[in-house]
C-alpha cells in the first residue's frame, strides 16, 4: 500500500455531439398522441389471431403479423 500512486479524476470541458435521431414508429406515435390529447389507453391488436399487445407493437409477437390498429383498452385497474 506504500507504494500506491494517488490518483485524481480528470475534468475537461467540451460538447458532445450525437448524430443520430430515435424513431418510435408510427403505431406507437398514434398510442403516444392518444394517451397525450385523448387521456385514453390503447393496445395493438393483431388482424390475423386477434392477440392484444400493449405496449404497442407493430409486429404481433405470436403470428408474426404486421399491426397497424389500436384498440381502446377498458378502465385503467381492470386489464
Amino acid at each position: 500500500m506504500a507504494n500506491e500512486i494517488k490518483k485524481r479524476p480528470m475534468f475537461t470541458q467540451g460538447f458532445v455531439i450525437m448524430p443520430y435521431k430515435y424513431s418510435v414508429g408510427s403505431l406507437a406515435s398514434k398510442f403516444f398522441i392518444d394517451l397525450r390529447d385523448k387521456k385514453k389507453i390503447t393496445a395493438a391488436k393483431c388482424p390475423k389471431c386477434g392477440f392484444v399487445n400493449f405496449p404497442p407493437r407493430s409486429v404481433c409477437p405470436k403470428c408474426f403479423s404486421k399491426i397497424e390498429d389500436l384498440v381502446e383498452l377498458p378502465e385503467p385497474g381492470l386489464w
